[in-house]
């Protein structure tokens, strides 16, 4: 008995095989570049050729070992800035500090930004790290898939914590060491402990390049990062 021949292909068969393939190419291409991110964070930036609006500014991240909080110190360690870098993984900051050309240019003050019991102490290990802060980055948050009905106690604490709570917490420590420095400038004691810039002379203007060789009014490449998430600044 003869072999009954198959049915010849369809358009659907076509269909469904377009659609595993570019899902297929997807998959490779988004596992690429989640295994290469952090190792090109570092190097994706080119250092501008003068001095910028971040030129010897001090600027504290946290949520800063991985994804935007490491990019944004690679943006301002590029820009001629230092950065202070806070996460709860010690050893992913140790890696960002060595990848950002070391303690001369970061330094890393692991932390739970949830602990807002700890934020005064946060504050104290940040300033320590260059003598000042000038721009406090609230970087770190996490989220949830859960339904308000499963949403449990220790989910909103969590969520809150590190959302809400704790970047306020920081921000109002780092906002009470800027006052006490100024009320000890202005009386005369010189301030410099609680994160003011010690005496000197202003840092140079910012004179990176503008958008386009000719424009009409030239403007930045880019606003610093810290004008873009930072809940507090004395830029």
């Amino acid at each position: 008995m003869a072999a009954v021949p198959p049915p010849p292909p369809t358009w659907t068969d076509g269909a469904i095989a377009v659609a595993v393939v570019a899902a297929a190419a997807w998959a490779a291409r988004r596992l690429w570049t989640l295994l290469t991110a952090d190792a090109d964070v570092a190097t994706a930036h080119t250092p501008p050729a003068g001095p910028t609006a971040l030129s010897g500014r001090v600027v504290w991240i946290t949520g800063a070992s991985s994804g935007i909080g490491a990019a944004t110190a690679a943006t301002v360690v590029a820009a001629g800035g230092r950065v202070v870098l806070t996460a709860r993984r010690a050893a992913l900051l140790e890696a960002a500090v060595e990848r950002l050309g070391g303690p001369s240019v970061a330094v890393a003050v692991p932390g739970d930004v949830a602990d807002t019991g700890a934020a005064a102490a946060a504050v104290r290990a940040a300033v320590a790290a260059f003598g000042r802060v000038d721009a406090l980055v609230n970087n770190a948050g996490v989220s949830t898939r859960e339904t308000g009905a499963a949403l449990g106690a220790d989910a909103v604490a969590t969520v809150t914590g590190v959302n809400y709570t704790g970047p306020a917490a920081l921000s109002r420590e780092l906002m009470a060491a800027w006052a006490a420095d100024a009320a000890a400038a202005a009386a005369g004691g010189g301030g410099g402990g609680g994160g003011r810039a010690p005496p000197g002379p202003p840092p140079p203007p910012p004179t990176q390049p503008p958008f386009h060789s000719n424009p009409p009014a030239p403007r930045p490449i880019a606003r610093p990062p810290c004008h873009l998430l930072a809940t507090f600044n004395r830029f």
